[in-house]
C-alpha cells in the first residue's frame, strides 16, 4: 500500500529480551520506507490501552525535556505505520527474533548494534 508515494517496504522488530522489572518497553523497531529511507529507535510500549508506538526523541538534560526528531506528519502514515508493525510483533513473524543481539532498556539500538542486512536495502548503507 503506497500513501502519497510513501510504501512501507521492511519492519524489522527487536523484542526486549530481559526487560526490566515494571517496564512497558516491548520491542525496537526499524521501518523501511520506499526501500530507501530507514526510521530505526521506534519502540512498542505497552500502555494502559494496550500496545502503541513510541517515535524517536532526543531528551535535552538541561531543560529536562524530550523533543522529537521524526515522525509521520498525516494521521493515514501513522496508522499504516503502526498497523505495519503492531500486525508483524502480534504475528511474532520478526526475522530478527532468533538474533543474538541482547538489547536492554539501558541500551540504545544504534550504540554497538550490528543488525542483519535488511533484504530490501542497498548493501552499502549499514
Amino acid at each position: 500500500m503506497s500513501l502519497n508515494g510513501i510504501e512501507i517496504t521492511d519492519v524489522a522488530i527487536f523484542p526486549i529480551k530481559n526487560p526490566q522489572e515494571g517496564s512497558k518497553l516491548e520491542a525496537f523497531v526499524k521501518v523501511t520506507l520506499n526501500g530507501s529511507f530507514v526510521v530505526s529507535g521506534i519502540r512498542i510500549v505497552r500502555g494502559s490501552k494496550g500496545l502503541f508506538l513510541g517515535f524517536p526523541q532526543n531528551y535535552n538534560k538541561e531543560t529536562k525535556e524530550a523533543y522529537d526528531i521524526c515522525f509521520p506528519v498525516t494521521a493515514d502514515l501513522r496508522d499504516a505505520i503502526t498497523s505495519a508493525v503492531l500486525h508483524k510483533y502480534k504475528d511474532g513473524e520478526s526475522e530478527n527474533q532468533a538474533a543474538e543481539a541482547d538489547f536492554n532498556e539501558n541500551q540504545a539500538p544504534a550504540e554497538g548494534f550490528a543488525p542483519q542486512q535488511s533484504k530490501s536495502a542497498p548493501e552499502d548503507i549499514y
